[in-house]
């Protein structure tokens, strides 16, 4: 498996890292605590942090056969998770680190 790292400001990416493997091409986006954590949950910002990369998902112009969002809190995992991008044609998924170790939950 081939990593690319990138910023986000890269034309060519959607997300943190970029990992190939043959015709594979997966984009993992980390969703920081920060970016959720200073609002109470039930604000929603949590559910609409993954509603717009959806949203940005949907409308990506390069290839992608796999998408998963890398987080740390496992109650809001369970609740995005329900949230299932139904009309993507791509393999997606949540993957919940626990300190060296990880759970993959799919959508």
């Amino acid at each position: 498996m081939k990593q690319v790292f990138s910023g986000r400001h890269c034309d060519l990416t959607f997300g943190d890292i970029v990992a190939t493997r043959g015709k594979e091409i997966w984009h993992i986006d980390f969703l920081y605590t920060r970016d959720v954590k200073k609002y109470p949950p039930q604000m929603g910002m949590g559910r609409q942090q993954l509603l717009l990369r959806f949203g940005r998902l949907a409308v990506f112009d390069k290839p992608i056969t796999k998408y998963s969002i890398v987080m740390d809190i496992r109650v809001l995992a369970e609740q995005y998770i329900q949230l299932k991008p139904i009309h993507l044609d791509i393999e997606a998924s949540i993957i919940i680190l626990r300190g060296t170790d990880y759970e993959e939950l799919h959508f």
